[in-house]
């Protein structure tokens, strides 16, 4: 889907300005604090689907105006803090 978004964003601005496009992923994409270029999806790599279109968007769409969202996860319960042990 992302590829036929960015496909019809290519055509549309051709001859115009740039249209702003945010795509929303997972938090897999997400940096890991103070592990310099590492990403969640290093440590739990689970929905394969985000890192391809992120790899799609930072080959293919160069020429788009685009925004990565990556919301954390929501959580009305008690504040938790998430430890990582990366080797």
């Amino acid at each position: 889907m992302v590829r036929c978004v960015i496909d019809a964003i290519k055509e549309v601005q051709k001859g115009r300005r740039p249209i702003r496009l945010w795509v929303m992923s997972g938090q897999v994409l997400m940096d890991i604090p103070g592990y310099g270029g590492k990403i969640e999806g290093d440590v739990f790599p689970i929905h394969p689907e985000h890192y391809k279109n992120y790899e799609f968007l930072q080959k293919d769409a160069r020429d788009v105006d685009w925004s990565l969202l990556c919301p954390g996860r929501l959580d009305a319960g008690e504040v938790r803090v998430l430890l990582y042990n990366i080797r």
